[in-house]
């Protein structure tokens, strides 16, 4: 092998080197901005879950004279669970076990489902 072709080789072996450096950073560099990419994603994508999340939790709570389950609904029921009134009504009828909406009487207790932020 002369001195020539041996300079060639080095500096071949120098360039496919160098391209391989490069290709290695633009990898970790690639990768890098998937990686932040996902982060971002995922950071906001959790804070709006965080905002609108709430736990169902049930109280005991006696009949007032007068009162009706549409009473109990309007201080308790979470319109952002329920479709309507009448939606929580019926959770509220079925967990008592009530036939009808018109069977309490002050009085007696009742247990009520209700939402809340506030982890307890």
């Amino acid at each position: 092998m002369t001195k020539s072709e041996y300079r060639r080789m080095i500096e071949q072996h120098k360039k496919s080197q160098r391209q391989q450096r490069i290709m290695r950073r633009v990898l970790v560099l690639l990768a890098a901005v998937c990686l932040l990419v996902f982060v971002a994603a995922f950071t906001t994508t959790a804070a709006g879950r965080d905002e609108q999340k709430t736990n169902k939790y049930y109280t005991n709570l006696c009949v007032a004279p007068g009162s009706t389950l549409s009473d109990i609904a309007d201080v308790y029921m979470d319109s952002a669970h329920y479709e309507d009134r009448d939606d929580y009504i019926y959770e509220v009828c079925s967990i008592n076990h009530l036939d009808q909406a018109d069977e309490i009487r002050a009085g007696e207790y009742l247990v009520v489902p209700y939402y809340s932020a506030e982890v307890k």
